[in-house]
């Protein structure tokens, strides 16, 4: 048959399993309500009924309720592209129903709400249309407020659907919501327990979920959390959502869920949201919403080009990939002869990977849960009896999984949050890319510590050197926010290394360091040790007042906390008496303060190859705060 009928048929057969009958719908006065709009959808098949009334099916209502049907609009839907961050590519399609006029109908005509099966169906036929053989998922919002019955069916009709259409369960991404005061836990666990049944993925948005949200990221962990948009609007100009976002990002990863930053409104909100390793991307930064799902590109380069230009040393995937190991691996329809077949052929494998149709894995087989089989009289031969109906799926045992992009220090805090797995499971855009077995985590933690111990300071545990300069080189290539470069340094510290040794001198150098850490943690600021007692911060996003405050009170808090490491006389009279540099000749010499230069770049500075300039007006500027009464000395370029 060829292929344009074939679709045809398709369609016509799913359209046929969503409308029941063209019998206009039945009220109580014997009339009939206005019969359904049935005008072309923009994507491809026909409107469905009105909002709470299914296709054919017969409602009571009255005359009032009559006019409020014909003045009810039909819904339209929006189709949201949600990117990976890692590849660039398509990974999902949000589909977001909307109306005018009357926003919400069957609250209106005072009806039960069910789930509308003949939307779905309508987006599904969307999703096929574009998806032409690829693994493109569709989000849609389920609510769990509606009853078990009617979620039951939704999910019975979805299957039909998906079958129909030649798609697999895993590319509906059920997005789980609730509007009702009280949701009873125990039913909404169940029915997201099917879901993992039938294959399913879903997400949450933990705003809306309550203290069930704990319970599923315990019992039933999703494979998305959407990020609530109130973190992301406006996230370039607020630190601190940046700490919440970053703390919730990495309980989530940490716990193998992918996580979705949602509604991005420009480039500086999207860079932040790479920095902190969102899985997941979208927003208007991105890509437009768009009513018409086929004008959706399958990639998006900038993404791509976004996160090659701010590429950190702990997302390189290149340590990771050195230690994958590619195990055979068994799809999940295997029938159970493969699996002894594949245990013979490698006998000093002791497990073995279990596929979706997809690539996407889902856990590992184990030989210790089939041995009981394998020894035992005719055990081969009644698993292999197809009448039990043992598949793998009795047998899967959960793995973590990890994206081949993230840190090798993320990687290792998923392992330590599982069961003792043998190992971990790796992929790449979301399919199977290799194994990471306990002895490849041993060496990456291996090599994490001899990284580590080279680019960290070894006094103080801060930044080195080279991360220095490569966080100036990065924060020179940013033209869309005003940035800050601060150079810090002691003044009179050698008199007073002297005087009291190098043991003291380096609690002092400790206890700066230990403060420009503290103060500036929740200021999305960087900082480092260039040496001895030069120090650096950087800021990405901050204005000129607020750079000011925090550098003077942190300057004023090292002089007050400085004074504690001075015997109870020279801080009695508030001077040592030692030999100034250059001259033995003893002399009354202040107590130790630190200056700080501090380089502004507004936002219309736009010179990312000018470093050597940049390191040498700092060393100038910071003369100039050493001669100044206060040791602070800004410059704007």
């Amino acid at each position: 048959m060829p292929t344009s009928m074939a679709s045809r048929t398709r369609t016509s057969a799913r359209s046929t399993s969503r409308l029941v009958t063209t019998q206009p719908t039945t009220c109580s006065t014997g009339t009939q309500a206005p019969d359904v709009d049935r005008e072309r959808w923009p994507f491809g098949s026909r409107r469905p009924p009105p909002p709470g009334l299914g296709s054919g099916a017969v409602r009571r209502c009255n005359p009032a309720s009559q006019a409020l049907m014909a003045m009810m609009p039909m819904p339209a839907f929006t189709f949201i592209p949600v990117i990976s961050s890692h590849s660039g590519s398509l990974f999902a399609i949000e589909a977001q129903r909307t109306s005018q006029g009357i926003p919400d109908p069957t609250a209106a005509l005072q009806l039960r709400p069910v789930p509308l099966i003949s939307p779905l169906g309508d987006v599904i036929d969307a999703l096929n249309a574009l998806a032409a053989g690829s693994q493109t998922r569709l989000i849609w919002r389920l609510n769990l407020a509606d009853s078990s019955s009617d979620n039951a069916r939704l999910l019975e009709q979805a299957q039909d659907l998906l079958a129909q259409a030649s798609l697999e369960p895993e590319q509906l991404i059920l997005c789980l919501t609730n509007t009702a005061p009280a949701l009873a836990e125990e039913p909404a666990l169940a029915l997201i327990a099917k879901l993992r049944e039938l294959g399913y993925l879903f997400a949450t948005q933990d705003q809306t979920l309550g203290s069930l949200w704990l319970r599923l990221l315990h019992e039933q962990a999703p494979d998305l959390i959407g990020i609530d948009p109130f973190l992301t609007r406006g996230l370039d100009q607020d630190p601190r959502k940046r700490l919440l976002l970053t703390h919730r990002a990495r309980l989530a990863q940490s716990l193998g869920i992918k996580v979705w930053a949602r509604e991005i409104a420009n480039e500086a909100i999207l860079r932040i949201c790479q920095d902190i390793g969102c899985d997941l991307l979208s927003g208007e930064a991105l890509a437009a919403a768009e009513t018409d799902a086929s004008r959706l590109a399958s990639s998006y380069p900038q993404v791509i080009d976004q996160r090659k230009m701010r590429r950190r040393d702990d997302t390189d995937p290149a340590p990771v990939r050195a230690q994958l190991e590619q195990l055979p691996t068994l799809s999940i329809d295997a029938p159970m002869q493969q699996v002894f077949d594949l245990f013979r052929q490698h006998v000093e494998q002791s497990y073995f990977p279990i596929l979706a149709n997809s690539g996407r894995p889902l856990g590992l087989l184990q030989e210790r849960d089939i041995k009981r089989f394998i020894y035992s009289s005719y055990g081969r031969e009644l698993l292999a009896n197809r009448a039990l109906k043992k598949t793998l799926t009795d047998f899967l045992r959960p793995c973590p999984i990890v994206d081949i992009n993230a840190p090798a220090e993320l990687i290792l805090e998923v392992y330590a949050a599982s069961d003792h797995p043998p190992g971990v499971i790796v992929t790449e855009d979301s399919k199977y890319h290799g194994f990471l077995s306990q002895g490849a985590l041993l060496r990456l933690i291996e090599q994490q510590n001899l990284a580590s111990a080279r680019e960290q300071n070894p006094l103080t545990g801060l930044p080195g050197n080279r991360q220095i300069l490569e966080f100036i080189t990065k924060i020179l290539q940013l033209t869309d926010c005003n940035r800050a470069l601060v150079y810090f340094d002691f003044d009179h510290f050698k008199p007073f290394n002297d005087r009291y040794g190098f043991r003291h001198g380096d609690r002092m150098i400790q206890l700066f360091g230990d403060l420009l850490r503290k103060s500036l943690l929740t200021e999305n600021a960087f900082v480092g040790h260039i040496g001895g007692d030069d120090f650096f911060s950087g800021f990405e996003q901050i204005d000129e007042a607020k750079l000011l405050q925090i550098i003077n009170k942190l300057l004023g808090d090292f002089t007050h906390s400085a004074e504690s490491l001075y015997d109870a006389v020279d801080r009695e009279r508030g001077y040592i008496e030692a030999p100034s540099r250059g001259s033995l000749e003893r002399q009354q010499l202040p107590l130790i303060r630190c200056s700080a230069a501090a380089l502004l770049l507004p936002a219309d500075y736009q010179h990312p190859d000018e470093i050597e300039s940049i390191t040498r007006r700092m060393a100038a500027l910071k003369k100039e705060a050493k001669a100044s009464a206060t040791g602070l000395a800004t410059l704007r370029l």
